[in-house]
């Protein structure tokens, strides 16, 4: 006698926060191509690696024993600072992946990119702060710029005035104008990704947006024309998830950047806790974090059979939105997945020799690009 064997669906892992699922990591090492750093509750960072034989599931082991996969220079210098950081977010890796990469370790291309990033960054802190500081007085003394348009065309003379309004308002509040002045420089550091209202410039986190929106519409476009079905389901898989991820991630941005419309408010939020307005200011970040990458491989494809090989690290690397988005009330649909692994053929080939070499130098020609 017979008896059918009734096992339940694979269901693909979604982890409850965003912690949990851990922080993107860009190593140009192949094995580590998709790994994400989390805290393992005793004060250590452990690795969160793709199976290495392509198929389903996931290595997690700490970060000192990632020498056993053989990484690059950049990668062990990397892996060192990561797991060295007092706080693990998508922002303190991103800057320590660019500390990382402007010593030239992954390259003189991604080293020139990596130091014209930080250039960029101290930029946008910098006009971020002028932005908030003349919106500020601009709130406190309505007539202070009038018939001036000093967002567009910034200058000495307004940012003077600012200050003196600024100070001003500090001294009524029993507050030191130094202290607030410290205030709206940490602020502009944790918006400057962001953005804020009546800034005319476009910031990194909506110019990201702004690609995976382009990359949506450009994998649409690929479905529409000739391509085998694996293709064609690797594809559409890639573009089912990008799809909700754009609206997700533009809600979470314009709630964020809505913040700045009363720098009042804000600023009484930030004396009252300074920890929630930080959690608050980086929900678009870990929103998007690990999204760059996914842009960055689609951007280096070209021809159908680069496609295919591409689109299969895309479907790996794209990242899974945990339960606690629901909580941040910006819950986009989340479609039915199949994983990865069941539309791709095991091939130990890219494991070793030219193959990994060539990949490993890939990786990093996407650093120069990002």
């Amino acid at each position: 006698m017979s008896h059918a064997l009734s096992l339940p669906p694979v269901q693909t892992y979604r982890p409850a926060t965003f912690q949990e699922r851990g922080v993107a990591v860009p190593f140009t090492t192949p094995l580590l191509t998709g790994a994400r750093a989390r805290p393992d509750g005793r004060s250590n960072v452990e690795l969160v690696v793709r199976n290495p034989s392509g198929g389903r599931g996931y290595y997690i082991f700490p970060c000192a024993s990632v020498r056993a996969l053989y990484p690059t220079v950049h990668d062990s210098r990397l892996n060192r600072l990561i797991s060295n950081l007092p706080v693990l977010t998508p922002s303190t890796v991103r800057q320590a992946t660019l500390a990382i990469a402007a010593q030239g370790l992954a390259g003189r291309p991604a080293m020139a990119a990596a130091q014209a990033a930080l250039k960029r960054e101290r930029e946008d802190q910098i006009s971020t702060e002028y932005v908030l500081l003349g919106t500020l007085a601009e709130q406190t003394d309505p007539d202070a710029f009038k018939g001036v348009d000093w967002r567009r065309h910034p200058s000495m003379e307004v940012e003077r005035q600012a200050q003196r309004i600024v100070a001003e308002l500090a001294r009524s509040r029993n507050q030191s104008p130094t202290g607030l002045s410290g205030t709206l420089k940490a602020l502009a550091e944790i918006f400057a990704p962001i953005g804020i209202v009546g800034h005319s410039t476009e910031a990194r986190l909506p110019r990201l947006l702004r690609e995976i929106t382009a990359m949506h519409a450009a994998l649409d476009e690929r479905m529409r024309a000739p391509c085998d079905d694996v293709l064609f389901d690797l594809t559409d898989m890639v573009a089912l998830r990008a799809g909700p991820i754009t609206a997700t991630s533009a809600k979470v941005l314009a709630a964020t950047k809505a913040l700045t419309k009363d720098m009042s408010g804000l600023l009484r939020s930030w004396n009252r806790s300074r920890e929630s307005v930080v959690e608050l200011v980086a929900r678009p970040e870990w929103v998007l974090d690990g999204w760059e990458e996914v842009c960055l491989l689609w951007r280096s494809s070209h021809g159908l059979e680069q496609q295919r090989a591409t689109m299969i690290e895309m479907a790996h690397r794209m990242p899974v939105l945990p339960r606690e988005i629901e909580r941040w009330g910006a819950l986009a649909p989340i479609p039915s997945e199949t994983a990865a692994g069941q539309l791709i053929n095991f091939d130990q080939n890219w494991r070793a020799g030219p193959a990994m070499l060539n990949l490993t130098a890939r990786n990093e020609r996407l650093r120069a690009a990002a």
